[in-house]
């Protein structure tokens, strides 16, 4: 990607390990009749979200200024008929965003540590 990427300054590559969706519906043990149990409230599932990738920031020249992992996030959502219906994937934009700001922080410190490096 990138098509100018050669009179680039500095070259921004992710990789993503893993990207997953786990969900359970609840039936109560009332089987086909669970949606009346999920009308008077009780949660319909649970949803749980993981990430896990890196970025790595390079000169052109392939030496290597920085890079970053974000070892595998998690999280879930318990949905309802009236609560986070339709939720089940929500978690995973929520996230990318508390990762990229870890990482934007983790740049932060190792522009400030070594700022030469980035010039």
């Amino acid at each position: 990607m990138g098509g100018e990427k050669d009179r680039a300054d500095l070259i921004l590559t992710g990789e993503i390990f893993s990207m997953k969706y786990s969900g359970t519906m609840y039936s109560y043990g009332v089987s086909f009749l669970a949606p009346y149990v999920w009308m008077l409230g009780a949660p319909v599932g649970k949803s749980h979200n993981f990430l896990d990738f890196s970025l790595c920031l390079k000169k052109p020249s392939g030496e290597e200024l920085w890079s970053w992992r974000s070892n595998e996030r998690k999280d879930y959502v318990t949905q309802g008929f009236y609560y986070n219906f339709g939720k089940d994937c929500i978690n995973f934009s929520r996230l990318y965003q508390e990762a990229m700001n870890d990482a934007l922080k983790d740049l932060e410190k190792a522009i400030r540590a070594n700022p030469e490096r980035f010039n």
